[in-house]
């Protein structure tokens, strides 16, 4: 390569630098209105929901949680469910009976089972899946 062409791309690299630069000032000055707004939002947002529905909302959920693990069963609701579940079981039987093949015998079964460990049972807020409204097609004939 020549002087001259070696000089012309460090032109080209120099301009594109520049160009680069320029968007990159123009991406951050464009990202500081948004951020500016967005933090605004926020407050706005914050001031509106106040400090007492979230506190009803965490109480709600705790009265909720405990009744329906006291039921012990899901109870749905129009627009949200309390989806109760039992505890997991902590251990691989599958696993554990390639390592150890008597625990199949129904003699040795039962104390095997001690060392199986199982959670409490828990309680979930989900939000109701709405069905989609299928239209009735009247007869054709």
């Amino acid at each position: 390569m020549t002087d001259t062409s070696n000089q012309e791309n460090v032109t080209q690299v120099k301009k594109w630098l520049d160009e680069l630069a320029a968007a990159k000032e123009q991406i951050a000055t464009i990202s500081e209105h948004f951020d500016a707004a967005i933090a605004k939002l926020q407050e706005q947002k914050a001031q509106a929901i106040g400090d007492e529905l979230p506190s009803i909302e965490q109480e709600l959920t705790k009265y909720i949680k405990i009744e329906t693990a006291y039921v012990a069963h899901s109870i749905k609701g129009d627009g949200l469910q309390a989806v109760w579940s039992n505890g997991r079981t902590s251990w691989d039987t599958t696993a554990l009976v390639s390592l150890i093949p008597e625990i199949q015998d129904e003699n040795l079964k039962h104390l095997f089972s001690k060392c199986q460990k199982t959670g409490d049972p828990s309680v979930s807020i989900r939000v109701v899946k709405k069905a989609e409204k299928v239209e009735e097609v009247g007869s054709l004939f």
